[in-house]
């Protein structure tokens, strides 16, 4: 019960530690993180730079603290350079007279370097020739068969590997106080093979929470801990803190790391192919950098299986993308072809509308020349009529006379009457003076406006006395439509050689084309109609 009530306890802590930052956030910040993994190898190059340079006016063993400083720095970040200074100590500790210690230290951490090399043999006999029965003597043996068994491909070497890498790993056990943290991540390890995951994870947390713990201790523990959340079944517990493990890692930075290669085979299982690409690559990229060939054997597959799935995820895109751009250009082509038809029946419409236009304004023009014309001959119309009636009046004042001279002085005298000059040119005088009041009453400013249209001292002026002479009458014919010369003749009883000599004399005297006098004279004055019946 107590065990139970310790678990549930570490379980709610965890829970709420995990609540503190949600997934979705902590993958944001391993994205910058990754983003940033430049500038972090940058400042763990320049701080080794700086290790490097205190070699210089160190002499013989001095310079042991040094290389061993720098071992560390390179132990998970360049094997080729860790193995150069796990060298230069063994070298430098077999000189020293007192140095046994440090040799059979420093041969411990060469042979580590050759099993992350593959070079199992060379590690076995290094460590063959330490004498020590120490912690970091059975971390190393566990170390060399734990690799052998995971990369051989022989079932009977993979039984016998993984016992040895058992009896070793309880050695290591025995040889660590429990607060020691080499003794958490072998007792984990234990647990967790033998699928005790809740147990695992209660010893890890006790640590985690520690606030004494090392954060490069708790990267480790980040991975250990996803490791058994993955396989209680929990993935986005696993995913947490293997996202947590691996922000550390790469700013610490270390080359040589799991936690982005486990994490980028969850994302790839829930289907975040993009996400899960750029991880294993990135994973990939700083393996090569770090030169640890035995992680290879277990890195490719996942690198495969992602790739695979990544370029299928970009083919089916780039087929959807192909489809879609085909629908669009489809689409834009209707749209194109329909814009097309729109301005085409727009076009016909403004023509239409245009055509419409003119024919309302023609419409107009002759209404208006309609009306003008009905109204000039009611005005024309009731001056004759009272032109006729005057000279039916007069004629009957005359038939009268001559009746009367008839019977007072007879025939002979009416004869002699009849015989004498009529009063004819006063009558016509007469009625060209009407004429000319009538149309004058209708254009009052038809004599000046028609002097507008002709050059400087061609314009028309009555005689003293008179309303229009001969060429302002034919223009005012002109106007009221009568343009045939025979018609204008016989209306002024003139010949019709002087009418044509008379209007080709104004055309010459015009302002303007000649050809466009008349029609000018025509529109002046037009009449506005407003009549209401």
């Amino acid at each position: 019960m107590k065990r139970f009530l310790v678990l549930l306890s570490t379980l709610l802590g965890l829970a709420a530690m995990a609540q503190a930052q949600t997934l979705g956030t902590l993958l944001e910040n391993l994205d910058q993180v990754i983003r940033d993994k430049e500038t972090f190898s940058r400042n763990k190059e320049e701080r080794i730079q700086a290790v490097r340079s205190s070699l210089s006016g160190i002499p013989g063993g001095g310079r042991y603290g040094i290389y061993d400083a720098l071992y560390r720095e390179y132990a998970k970040y360049n094997l080729d350079s860790a193995l150069y200074y796990a060298r230069a100590k063994t070298a430098l500790a077999q000189a020293m007279p007192d140095g046994r210690e440090k040799w059979e230290v420093s041969c411990m951490e060469l042979a580590d370097i050759y099993t992350n090399a593959g070079q199992y043999g060379q590690a076995e006999d290094l460590l063959a020739q330490v004498s020590s029965r120490s912690a970091q003597y059975y971390h190393c043996l566990h170390t060399l068969y734990s690799t052998m068994e995971a990369t051989s491909v022989f079932e009977e070497w993979i039984r016998t590997y993984a016992a040895r890498k058992e009896e070793y790993r309880d050695s290591l056990i025995r040889h660590l106080p429990s607060s020691d943290i080499g003794y958490v991540f072998s007792a984990w390890e234990k647990l967790n093979d033998q699928q005790r995951y809740n147990d695992a994870i209660v010893l890890l947390t006790s640590h985690y929470n520690d606030p004494m713990t090392h954060e490069n201790d708790k990267a480790i523990l980040d991975y250990c801990m996803a490791t058994s959340y993955k396989g209680l079944g929990n993935p986005e517990k696993a995913k947490w803190h293997y996202a947590a493990s691996a922000i550390a890692d790469i700013r610490t930075p270390v080359k040589e790391y799991r936690s982005l290669q486990e994490l980028s085979y969850l994302l790839y299982q829930d289907g975040d192919l993009s996400r899960a690409y750029r991880y294993i690559r990135c994973a990939m990229e700083d393996l090569k950098a770090s030169n640890t060939i035995v992680r290879s054997v277990e890195f490719y597959p996942f690198l495969n299986t992602i790739g695979e799935a990544y370029e299928r995820d970009i083919e089916q895109r780039n087929k959807v993308q192909a489809r879609l751009m085909l629908v669009l250009t489809v689409l834009l082509a209707l749209l194109a072809l329909a814009v097309f038809l729109v301005w085409r029946q727009q076009r016909t419409i403004s023509r239409a509308n245009r055509s419409l236009l003119e024919a309302n304004r023609q419409l107009r023009q002759i209404s208006q020349k309609l009306q003008e014309t009905g109204y000039l001959k009611e005005e024309y119309l009731y001056q004759y009529m009272e032109q006729a009636a005057a000279g039916i009046d007069r004629m009957e004042s005359y038939r009268r006379k001559i009746l009367l001279d008839f019977r007072k002085f007879g025939a002979a005298h009416v004869a002699s009457e009849l015989e004498t000059a009529s009063d004819s040119e006063t009558e016509l005088r007469s009625f060209y003076n009407s004429f000319d009041e009538t149309f004058l009453h209708l254009f009052p400013s038809f004599v000046e406006d028609v002097n507008r249209l002709l050059k400087p001292g061609q314009q028309l002026e009555p005689k003293p006395g008179r309303l229009m002479n001969t060429e302002l009458r034919i223009l005012a014919l002109i106007r009221l439509g009568v343009t045939d010369n025979v018609k204008i003749a016989h209306f002024l009883r003139t010949s019709l050689s002087t009418v044509y000599n008379y209007r080709s004399k104004l055309r010459n005297a015009a302002l303007s084309d000649q050809g466009g006098f008349e029609e000018a004279v025509a529109r002046i004055g037009e009449i506005k109609i407003d009549r209401h019946e």
